[in-house]
């Protein structure tokens, strides 16, 4: 996927399909095509998807494809915003007051991996993104940074605000660890939790309420 700046108008609809208006028609069939196009991406890669492919999968014409976007790449930047912003909207569900900065920790890895699971399109999208695109992964750091500081100020995590940094960087390579498409003990057995209970134990941590977060049914995080 290449970067390439962001249509304002198709801002506007991507913003306009969060919400809770009724969608127009022009607005089903920008659904319609990310959809396609993110279903696609489980067995292709970026640089294999072309608008007739795209437009097949969705059950349009060819030519409806230029109709809202004007290359492959500006659609798969729309698809990458959409799903981030969907992502994020998830994360903040699960902010709920009886929920502690912890359990949001320890968590949301195991719904990334649950999702990926059902979805490796979706995984590619969102990892791209949140790795190539400043303002979604500027997102995605400043919740994980206010919660990791809760944790520090709740003593659930106990480290120096010099350390959160370095956490934060082996919490990454952990989620990388857990979702790896190609480990087959991971699909086959569930997820490989070992490096993020290391890290967890390491940053002080209570492990057995990091063991019994890690322990619930995935069901339970798509929910």
């Amino acid at each position: 996927m290449s970067i390439t700046p962001f249509n304002k108008g198709m801002e506007k609809a991507i913003a306009k399909l969060s919400s809770n208006q009724k969608p127009t028609k022009g607005e089903k069939a920008v659904t319609s095509l990310m959809d396609a196009a993110l279903a696609l991406l489980g067995a292709n890669q970026s640089s294999e998807l072309t608008p007739g492919l795209i437009c097949q999968q969705a059950g349009m014409k060819r030519p409806s494809f230029y109709t809202y976007f004007n290359s492959v790449d500006e659609l798969l930047d729309s698809l990458c915003a959409r799903e981030v912003n969907n992502f994020e909207a998830t994360y903040l569900r699960h902010h709920a007051e009886n929920d502690s900065p912890l359990s949001r920790i320890v968590r949301i890895p195991l719904y990334i991996y649950a999702r990926a699971q059902l979805e490796i399109g979706w995984f590619k999208v969102v990892s791209h993104s949140v790795t190539w695109k400043r303002e979604q992964r500027e997102k995605r750091l400043t919740h994980l940074h206010a919660d990791v500081r809760a944790a520090i100020a709740s003593g659930q995590l106990k480290m120096s605000d010099g350390q959160i940094d370095g956490f934060i960087f082996l919490y990454l390579a952990a989620i990388s660890l857990l979702v790896d498409s190609q480990n087959e003990r991971a699909v086959a057995d569930g997820p490989s939790t070992e490096a993020l209970k290391l890290l967890f134990k390491g940053s002080g941590a209570d492990m057995e309420t990091v063991e019994r977060l890690l322990a619930a049914p995935l069901e339970e995080l798509l929910e």
